[in-house]
């Protein structure tokens, strides 16, 4: 199984995650939760029987736009006066 987050654009409300979710496990062995507030999907899905463009289309099929997750540097996310491996400590 793998595992990817799609970020998702159209959605206005509970019934718009909702519809996205439905359709996503609608394919063949595809877990998919659908989270309204970050716009996003988090997807695990078999890669012999389900391609990422499958997931992308059928989220397209309902009406919205979907793509992968940027990657994202972790050390952006640090404050720079911060030292992460301190733990808070001062």
């Amino acid at each position: 199984m793998s595992q990817i987050t799609l970020e998702l654009e159209g959605m206005t409300c509970a019934s718009c995650a909702g519809r996205i979710e439905r359709r996503l496990n609608d394919l063949d062995g595809v877990d998919a939760t659908v989270n309204l507030a970050t716009e996003k999907a988090a997807v695990r899905f078999p890669e012999e029987r389900v391609s990422v463009e499958d997931l992308l289309a059928a989220v397209e099929d309902v009406g919205y736009h979907a793509s992968l997750e940027r990657a994202t540097d972790a050390s952006a996310r640090v404050p720079r006066d911060i030292d992460p491996h301190s733990r808070g400590r001062s």
